[in-house]
C-alpha cells in the first residue's frame, strides 16, 4: 500500500466529508424548526403550572384551611 502524498485525499475520504455536509444542511433546518416550538412548549407549560397553582389556591381558600 502506498502513502498518499501531501494534499491527496482518498475517494472515501471525500465521500465521507461531501456526507457530513449533506447532513449538516437537514440539521440545521431541523434545529431551526426546534428551536421556536421547545420555546412555545416552555411557555405553555409555565402556563399550565400557574394555573394549576392557582386552582389549588382557590381551592384550599375554598375549603377554608
Amino acid at each position: 500500500m502506498r502513502e498518499l502524498a501531501l494534499g491527496e485525499t482518498l475517494v472515501v475520504d471525500r465521500i465521507r466529508h461531501a456526507f457530513g455536509w449533506a447532513l449538516a444542511v437537514p440539521v440545521l433546518w431541523v434545529s431551526t424548526l426546534v428551536y421556536p416550538v421547545m420555546g412555545l412548549a416552555y411557555v405553555l407549560a409555565l402556563g399550565v403550572v400557574d394555573t394549576v397553582g392557582h386552582v389549588a389556591r382557590r381551592w384550599r381558600a375554598h375549603r377554608g384551611t
